[in-house]
């Protein structure tokens, strides 16, 4: 009975919470009674014990000191992608070279026009090639004028009515030569006329004009993907018959006394232009010998940047030369002349090409033909063919020709 009320009172102060008093351990036999079984909270809670305790429970919140956030950089753009290359476009132009004309009233080439149309004047080869080059040049030595008048002391003075500018538009030339010793023979009346004429046409012209500047004035062929310069100039007539141009009275372009000058624009085309023509009067009339100031000159124009030096004057076909890889043709001779004599005449046909990886090049042929006071006619047979091929390799200084017209040049070419 007294265990039984023990184990009530037990109970009994457990369920009281936390302010009941503990219950100590019952460790006395059966019928022992622990009077003083009481602890009081002051008693358990001693703050000594209290501070012991919490002496050994680690502290929970700690002062922490936080690292300083390094800022990361930036990422850097994905670099754009390079853009494709354009393809390179090929070319292929032609250009195409005659030597001397002349329209001159009264003379034969005149009188055979009026007489069988251009196309009984001349083989349909060759005007099919005239045609068809994508440049066409050739020497005008005559004024177009119906004024003027004749230089006193002169031999031969040609002029030509204004209105057969037309027959140099029929024969499909783009541009003409003016550096020559006949355009001024009836004086600055007769130079001016003429330069008037080719404007009023809307036909470009080199070698001549109103001042210095004009008579050296580069023109450029402005080609698809491919300029070309022509420069011309005259070296002949020593006793100033045909005046040189100067700062402010018209004349030619005379590299006699302006070699420095041509020099120069020969430099400022090459800056511009894919290839640089330069056409050139000079040399002795009727001979095939070269002058040793032609020689010189021409190969000093191609240091300077010319790519093909272009010679008349001489009435004759002269031979050419190569040199550093480009060539000198010292004359083109008479083409469709004033003349009692019937000789060799040739077109010169040139082909520009660049093929699909950039490479750039330049073909010579010679057309031969034959040439008399009235008539321009295209060589066809064969043998007759070579035997001009022949006597162009015979003439020239270096170089050979194939059975095409072809040019090839030396082996060894300085």
């Amino acid at each position: 009975m007294k265990k039984l009320l023990s184990l009530m009172l037990v109970m009994a102060f457990a369920l009281s919470g936390c302010c009941a008093p503990s219950v100590q351990t019952l460790s006395g036999g059966e019928g022992s009674v622990i009077e003083d079984a009481s602890v009081s909270v002051e008693e358990a809670h001693d703050p000594a014990d209290a501070g012991a305790v919490s002496s050994l429970v680690p502290e929970t919140e700690s002062k922490v000191e936080e690292a300083p956030i390094e800022e990361l950089p930036e990422p850097e753009p994905e670099p754009e992608p390079e853009p494709e290359p354009e393809p390179i476009k090929p070319y292929h132009y032609t250009l195409c070279f005659a030597g001397d004309v002349s329209l001159a009233d009264g003379g034969s080439t005149v009188s055979a026009l009026e007489r069988d149309g251009l196309e009984g004047c001349f083989s349909e080869k060759l005007l099919n090639y005239m045609r068809k080059a994508d440049v066409m040049c050739l020497n005008s030595e005559f004024a177009f004028t119906s004024g003027g008048t004749a230089l006193d002391g002169k031999t031969y003075t040609f002029r030509s009515k204004p209105e057969r500018i037309s027959v140099l538009q029929d024969l499909g030339v783009d541009v003409a030569v003016l550096a020559n010793n006949h355009v001024f023979d009836y004086g600055e009346e007769g130079l001016l006329d003429t330069l008037d004429t080719f404007q009023n046409a809307k036909l470009p012209y080199i070698g001549a004009g109103k001042n210095l500047e004009e008579a050296s004035a580069i023109w450029y062929a402005e080609l698809e993907d491919c300029t070309v310069a022509y420069i011309a100039g005259s070296r002949v007539e020593w006793a100033m018959q045909t005046r040189s141009a100067t700062n402010d009275r018209s004349g030619v372009f005379r590299t006699a006394e302006s070699h420095d000058l041509m020099v120069q624009r020969i430099k400022e085309a090459r800056e511009k232009a894919d290839f640089v023509v330069v056409y050139e009067h000079w040399g002795q009339e009727g001979t095939t010998d070269l002058e040793e100031y032609q020689t010189k000159a021409g190969k000093e124009f191609i240091d300077a940047g010319a790519d093909v030096v272009i010679g008349d004057h001489p009435h004759v076909v002269q031979g050419m030369e190569w040199y550093k890889g480009k060539p000198i043709f010292y004359s083109m001779g008479n083409y469709w002349f004033t003349s009692t004599k019937e000789r060799y005449t040739m077109l010169l046909n040139m082909e520009l090409r660049r093929d699909e990886e950039g490479t750039v090049s330049a073909v010579y042929r010679l057309i031969p033909g034959w040439t008399s006071s009235t008539k321009v006619t295209y060589i066809k047979e064969k043998a007759k063919q070579r035997e001009f091929f022949d006597y162009m390799e015979r003439i020239s200084v270096n170089g050979t020709v194939t059975d095409k017209g072809y040019l090839k040049q030396p082996k060894k070419n300085k």
